[in-house]
C-alpha cells in the first residue's frame, strides 16, 4: 500500500492523524477522571497539616436550642464538630450514647443550614439514625433499596418520594402510553398492524422512552437538591443518584467496621467537614480473603543454613548414605570443596576490610577533632559523648502516612494514632450518668 504523502515527523498522515486523535482522547479521559484535592482530602492524605483550634476556642461556640440533654463530653463533641476543625473523631465505650451525640450533631449542623450526607457501613446503622432523626421531625431522603430499609422508613425512601410528588403522574402517564404502543407492536393476527403504521408506532415508542427518561432524571435530580440530609451506606453514597452532589458535612458511623476504601467514598463528595464515629477497641472490619497471606522469608533462618553448610563443607562431612560415590568422584568433589572452602574466606576478608572501611567514613569530623584535642581522656567516653552530640543534633523527624499493612487498619484507628488531638472520648455512661473509671485508649 503506498501512502499519498509523508508527513514531517516521518509518520504517514493518516497514522499521524490517528495518533494524535488518541493522544487527545486520552487527554480528555484524563481531564474526566481526575479528581480535584480539596483541603479536606489533602489532610486526610498526609499532605497538609490539620489546623487545630484550641480548647478554649472550642468552648466559646455557643449551642443550638435544638440540643438538649448532653453531658460534659458529649456537649464537647459537639462543639468540636461545629469548630473549624476539618476532622473530628467521636469514639467511646458502649453505653456512652454516641449515636445520641451524633444525632445532636446533625440537629445543630441543620439548624446552622449546612448540607449532609449520613453514612455507615451497614444499612442497619443508617436506618438507625435516620429513625432517630425522624423522631425529631427532621427531614431526611433515605437511598438504597427499598427491600433493604425498615418498612418505619419506607415514607423517606427515595422512590416513595418520587412517586408521591406532583411530576409523578406526568411520568405514570408517559409510561402507560409507552405500555399501550408495546402492546399494539406485539400484537398478532388480524391486529397486527403492519407497514408504515407499524414504523410509526415505532418511533413514538422511542420519542416517549427519551422523554420518559429525561423527566425522570429531572425528577430526581430536584429531589435530591431539594434534601437537607440525606442517608446512604458508604457504597451507597457512590450510586448514580449522587453523582456530582457535594455536601458541606460527611458523617460516617460505625467508620472503624469499614475499610478506608469505602469511607473515601462519600468523602469525596464532602467540602470541608468530616466526623467520623466508632469505638476502635471493639471488632475491625470483616476481610474475607481466599488466598492465604504471604509470608516472609526469614533472613536469618537462610544466613544460618548458609553457615552451616559452609561448616559442614569445611570439615569435610560424608555425604547421605542414599548417594553413594565412586572414590574417583570423592575426591573430585573433595577438591572443589577445597576450592570453593578458599574462595568463601577471600570472599570473607574483601567484605571484612570493606565493613572496615565503611566505618571509617561514616565517623563523623567532630569526633575526630574532639580526640585530637582529649589525648588523655578515655575512648569509650569519648565515643559516647560525641554519639550523644549526635543525637541532639539530629531533630526528629515527622511521622510520615505510610501504607497500612491490612485492610483491618481504618480510616479512624489512622487519624487517632497520628492526630490524638482531633478526638472527642465519651466517658459518661448515658443513661446513668456515671463515668467510667478507666478506658484503654487512655492509657495509650
Amino acid at each position: 500500500m503506498i501512502w499519498s504523502s509523508v508527513s514531517a515527523g516521518g509518520l504517514p498522515e493518516p497514522e499521524q492523524r490517528q495518533q494524535e486523535s488518541a493522544l487527545s482522547a486520552s487527554k480528555r479521559s484524563l481531564q474526566k477522571s481526575s479528581v480535584k484535592l480539596t483541603d479536606l482530602m489533602r489532610v486526610l492524605l498526609g499532605i497538609d497539616p490539620i489546623k487545630i483550634p484550641s480548647e478554649e476556642d472550642i468552648d466559646r461556640i455557643p449551642l443550638p436550642s435544638v440540643v438538649r440533654d448532653l453531658n460534659m463530653s458529649q456537649q464537647y463533641a459537639v462543639k468540636h464538630a461545629l469548630s473549624s476543625c476539618p476532622v473530628t473523631l467521636v469514639f467511646g465505650p458502649p453505653g456512652t450514647g454516641k449515636t445520641h451525640t451524633l444525632v445532636s450533631i446533625i440537629a445543630a449542623l441543620h439548624a446552622r443550614g449546612d448540607r449532609i450526607i449520613v453514612a455507615a457501613a451497614s444499612n442497619l446503622a443508617v436506618d438507625n439514625i435516620a429513625e432517630r432523626l425522624i423522631e425529631m421531625k427532621l427531614g431526611i431522603t433515605r437511598i438504597g433499596h427499598p427491600a433493604r430499609v425498615l418498612e418505619t422508613l419506607t415514607s423517606s425512601t427515595l422512590e416513595h418520594q418520587l412517586s408521591t410528588s406532583d411530576e409523578s403522574e406526568i411520568i405514570r402517564d408517559l409510561k402507560r402510553e409507552i405500555n399501550q404502543n408495546l402492546a399494539k407492536l406485539s400484537a398478532q393476527g388480524k391486529e397486527r398492524i403492519r407497514g408504515k403504521a407499524r414504523g410509526a408506532v415505532y418511533k413514538d415508542v422511542q420519542e416517549l422512552r427519551k422523554d420518559y427518561r429525561h423527566r425522570e432524571r429531572g425528577h430526581t435530580r430536584n429531589i435530591i437538591k431539594a434534601a437537607r440530609i440525606i442517608c446512604a451506606t458508604a457504597h451507597g453514597a457512590g450510586s448514580r443518584q449522587l453523582e456530582n452532589e457535594t455536601f458541606d458535612v460527611v458523617i460516617i458511623d460505625e467508620s472503624t467496621q469499614a475499610f478506608e476504601a469505602a469511607c473515601w467514598i462519600p468523602i469525596l463528595k464532602a467540602k470541608s467537614k468530616l466526623i467520623l464515629a466508632g469505638d476502635p477497641l471493639q471488632l475491625p472490619p470483616t476481610v474475607k480473603s481466599i488466598k492465604p497471606c504471604p509470608t516472609r522469608p526469614d533472613t536469618k533462618k537462610s544466613e544460618k543454613k548458609k553457615t552451616a553448610g559452609e561448616k559442614n563443607s569445611i570439615k569435610g562431612k560424608a555425604p547421605p548414605p542414599g548417594n553413594a560415590q565412586s572414590p574417583d568422584e570423592g575426591n573430585e568433589e573433595e577438591d572443589g570443596i577445597k576450592e570453593e572452602v578458599g574462595k568463601a574466606e577471600e570472599g570473607g576478608k574483601k567484605k571484612e576490610d570493606a565493613m572496615k572501611e565503611e566505618e571509617v567514613k561514616e565517623e563523623p569530623e567532630c569526633n575526630a577533632n574532639e580526640t585530637s584535642e582529649d589525648d588523655d581522656g578515655n575512648p569509650e567516653d569519648l565515643s559516647s559523648q560525641a554519639a550523644e552530640k549526635i543525637s541532639l543534633k539530629t531533630p526528629p523527624r515527622r511521622p510520615l502516612m505510610k501504607r497500612p499493612r491490612t485492610l483491618e487498619t481504618t480510616m479512624f484507628y489512622r487519624l487517632l494514632k497520628n492526630q490524638p488531638e482531633i478526638s472527642c472520648l465519651l466517658n459518661v455512661q448515658y443513661v446513668r450518668r456515671v463515668p467510667f473509671i478507666s478506658y484503654k485508649h487512655e492509657k495509650n
